[in-house]
């Protein structure tokens, strides 16, 4: 409350317990978010977020972003339709599909478009860096850049043709 109390720029709470080793209770969610400048929460906890979306006092200007993109299309059957992943920035034609199949109750097909996600996600995950990986998806879009920390090192060239050939299969580029 305090940072927010002295901050310049709207603050957001992050609760993503695998990085901050503490899940932020909903409880404490409403408690911070009658301050104002606190303008929302990244969430990957499921729970929170369906407690927090129920609430009938959640401020009206208080966005809740869903981080767990394992379990995005079941938060969504919840109306939790926000969400902050890097998997949906490097898959938008992908992504596209999904929301459009979510919206027409398509469970099926947005199984798998979210399947089809996963699996490049888990193909960064077997290079040597995860954000290089991503960098480089990143890149074949058009969108130039490093978006790993500096002193990450490249992936390989042949890491490279396999996130290359998987952006191809999805169609993304």
């Amino acid at each position: 409350n305090e940072i927010a109390n002295r901050a310049d720029k709207p603050v957001y709470l992050y609760d993503l317990a695998v990085v901050t080793k503490a899940a932020t209770a909903p409880a404490t969610v409403k408690k911070l978010w009658k301050n104002p400048n606190i303008k929302g929460i990244k969430s990957g906890n499921l729970v929170t977020q369906r407690i927090l979306h129920r609430a009938e006092d959640r401020p009206a200007d208080f966005t809740m972003m869903f981080s767990n993109i394992d379990e995005f299309d079941i938060a969504y059957n919840y109306g939790i339709d926000k969400n902050l992943d890097g998997m949906f920035a490097c898959t938008p034609k992908t992504a596209r599909k999904l929301y459009d199949a979510l919206d027409a109750g398509d469970m099926a097909t947005a199984g798998k478009l979210l399947d089809d996600i996963l699996a490049l996600r888990d193909l960064f995950l077997a290079t040597p860096c995860l954000m290089m990986a991503f960098s480089h998806a990143m890149n074949l879009l058009g969108c130039e850049g490093n978006f790993a920390q500096d002193y990450n090192r490249d992936i390989p060239e042949a890491d490279k043709e396999r996130v290359t050939a998987a952006m191809k299969a999805l169609g993304e580029i």
